[in-house]
């Protein structure tokens, strides 16, 4: 069965990697295909950190467990820019406005490297610490109320081919999300 699973998450990882490859190889790149590159890269570096947990030492895997919700921060800034750009580009949100808005992401992804979120306790447990609430309610935000419900707005303003490609990106979203955030709250939370 590990072996299984194994295979899967290479094969994961290296869909992620051709699919980056094709989003890159584009001629114009847009605001949103650069977006939709940044989070196939960290969703990318968030399973292959969960497949490096499985067969570290515990040193190691202490710092993996931080990168791990490192990591989890920067797939939830890039989605919800992604998000904001996707299909067509979102010229009043400006680079400026778009370093505010990753700005609480930008200090998550700094803390997460702190024992403020979780504390590695021993191999393969974590414990939450007294400021994973905040943690998880940022990500929250990113990834549910802001990523989702401007996709969705967008899917309800859109019609013919356009509204359809919104509803397969939003089933597969949905999936994505509830699978690694699901994921990784179990390997660190729980010890899975």
């Amino acid at each position: 069965m590990d072996a299984i699973l194994q295979l899967i998450t290479l094969i994961n990882l290296a869909l992620f990697v051709i699919v980056a490859i094709v989003v890159l190889r584009r001629g114009r790149r847009t605001k949103s295909q650069w977006r939709f590159f940044f989070v196939l890269l960290f969703s990318f570096l968030w399973i292959l950190d969960s497949y490096l947990e499985e067969s570290a030492g515990y040193s190691f895997e202490k710092a993996l467990a931080y990168f791990n919700f490192a990591v989890a921060a920067c797939v939830a800034g890039a989605i919800a820019s992604f998000a904001i750009h996707y299909p067509n580009e979102n010229s009043k949100f400006t680079r400026k406005k778009e370093l505010l808005f990753l700005t609480p992401i930008s200090i998550l992804v700094v803390l997460s490297f702190t024992p403020l979120f979780i504390r590695p306790v021993s191999f393969r447990t974590v414990e939450p610490a007294p400021l994973f609430p905040v943690y998880f309610s940022v990500l929250v935000v990113y990834f549910i109320f802001i990523a989702l419900g401007v996709l969705f707005k967008k899917f309800y303003k859109s019609k013919g081919i356009q509204r359809a490609q919104l509803l397969y990106f939003l089933v597969g979203y949905i999936i994505a999300i509830v699978a690694q955030l699901g994921e990784s709250l179990y390997v660190n939370l729980i010890g899975g």
